[in-house]
């Protein structure tokens, strides 16, 4: 039989049957992760990584499978740890241009574990610590990162062999002297 001329209820019915299936849990479920990782590539273009890494994460537990969320949940909250470290720093040294050297230790941490290959912010830490006397074994670990981080700095290398030197490491003292 030859198709029924459409009457003037049919586009009506077909925006009536849209919405319905827009509100599909599964059909809505697919829509929100797709709008989630678009506003993610451009938050990433931006370089709002902080942005990003949150739409990824909410369109990760939308859609668990998806092997490209995935990717660029890694990818992205690596860069999005770099740049609250960078942050963290900068608001370190300010800190410690100011002289409070207690707000610049905690954020210099902060910005060491945010990042562990931050060598700067970890030499910081272990600079600061062995200045005033603090926790030498804690000192170490953060010397250790810094030249871990960056072997060919000397004085990353010293103050490591000089921390070793006071928690009684004479061997790895001598190896970093």
């Amino acid at each position: 039989p030859a198709p029924e001329k459409p009457t003037i209820e049919d586009p009506r019915r077909e925006a009536e049957r849209r919405a319905r299936m827009a509100r599909h849990p599964y059909l809505a479920r697919h829509a929100q992760v797709n709008e989630l990782l678009q506003r993610a590539r451009a938050a990433i273009a931006r370089g709002e990584f902080a942005a990003a890494h949150i739409d990824l994460v909410t369109a990760s537990q939308g859609d668990e499978r998806n092997q490209e969320i995935k990717a660029l949940l890694v990818e992205v909250k690596k860069k999005a740890d770099a740049q609250r470290s960078k942050a963290e720093h900068e608001r370190a040294t300010k800190l410690e241009q100011a002289t409070d050297m207690t707000g610049a230790l905690a954020a210099y941490k902060t910005a060491s574990n945010q990042d562990p290959k931050n060598a700067e912010a970890a030499y910081a830490v272990a600079r600061i610590m062995s200045r005033y006397n603090l926790a030498v074994k804690e000192s170490c670990t953060y010397a250790q990162r810094a030249a871990e981080a960056d072997p060919k700095r000397a004085e990353y290398q010293l103050l490591l062999a000089k921390l070793y030197e006071q928690a009684g490491m004479k061997q790895l003292a001598k190896k970093h002297f």
